[in-house]
């Protein structure tokens, strides 16, 4: 399931348009990605050695579980709050970023020059689908029978050949009308 994180580089590539010198863009972007992977090498490591491999894999968010535990000298102590309020801010951030992706996006396919308008029929559309009860034994059977078998395949494997051929396929076409000229 964690390795499904890596089809957000189409999240990434959407919203490098927006940014006005990409090349200088390049340390930031990559520091972006290898601290967060550091931190979570880090905390997979502090769960191992919390829990074991054995209890570590069973728990659904081990890191939680393992923050709770924490209790220095009776005045560090429930330091789950914190890390929760990180855990959801980053959350709102990140739905907030998929939200524009998500109109931007739309308004590209449909045509439609301003995509401020998609914005309020995203939000409420996503809103509703979120109310739709799932449990986590239902989730992490979508993740297992769904996620990996048809949307992993497409998001890291399909999208990006796709965008390969069409940037090999547009060079190769702005290169013959160039040597016609």
């Amino acid at each position: 399931m964690n390795a499904s994180f890596l089809g957000e580089s189409m999240m990434i590539m959407m919203l490098v348009p927006f940014i006005s010198n990409s090349q200088k863009m390049l340390k930031p972007t990559l520091i972006a990605i290898c601290i967060p992977s550091l931190i979570a090498v880090i905390t997979a490591i502090f769960v191992i050695m919390t829990f074991g491999t054995n209890i570590g894999s069973t728990l659904i968010f081990p890191y939680f579980s393992m923050v709770r535990f924490i209790n220095y000298l009776e005045f560090i102590q429930n330091m789950d709050v914190w890390i929760m309020f990180i855990w959801i801010f980053s959350v709102y951030v990140k739905l907030a970023i998929y939200l524009f992706i998500n109109s931007y996006g739309t308004a590209q396919l449909i045509g439609i020059k301003n995509w401020r308008i998609i914005i309020g029929f995203a939000a409420t559309v996503i809103f509703t689908i979120s109310l739709v009860p799932a449990n986590v034994i239902g989730l992490l059977d979508f993740t297992k029978f769904v996620w990996i078998i048809y949307i992993f395949p497409i998001f890291i494997v399909g999208l990006p050949i796709i965008l390969l051929l069409v940037s090999l396929l547009k060079a190769n076409h702005w290169h013959r009308v160039r040597n016609s000229d």
